[in-house]
């Protein structure tokens, strides 16, 4: 049980980090900061939302374990699949409709990207 709540302590304090990064980007963009500088802090924020998936995904998986249960094993893999999908917070599945509405063409979008 204290691991746990220890464990739960340890998420929100990342959550409360990646909540101050958010409004560290708002304020970017209020005060006219450069594309460059913004993408940048979104990258960052990004990548701590996926630690704190991947920790999470962690905890659930010790807690399966731990209850050694069959449903238990399949939530698991469905948790792990919906993580790991590729579909992070920018994929090219949201840059796609952005770049083709600007008149972008598919390999120009593509050769961007890489």
């Amino acid at each position: 049980m204290a691991q746990q709540a220890a464990s739960e302590e340890m998420l929100l304090k990342r959550l409360r980090r990646i909540e101050g990064q958010v409004r560290g980007v708002q304020k970017m963009i209020e005060n006219g900061r450069d594309c460059e500088s913004i993408i940048t802090q979104l990258a960052a924020v990004c990548s701590a939302i996926e630690g704190v998936g991947a920790l999470m995904l962690n905890n659930c998986m010790k807690l399966c374990f731990h209850q050694g249960t069959q449903g238990g094993y399949d939530r698991i893999g469905s948790l792990a699949t919906r993580l790991l999908s590729g579909e992070g917070c920018v994929s090219e599945k949201h840059l796609r409709p952005q770049c083709e509405t600007r008149g972008f063409s598919q390999q120009h979008h593509r050769l961007r990207l890489v």
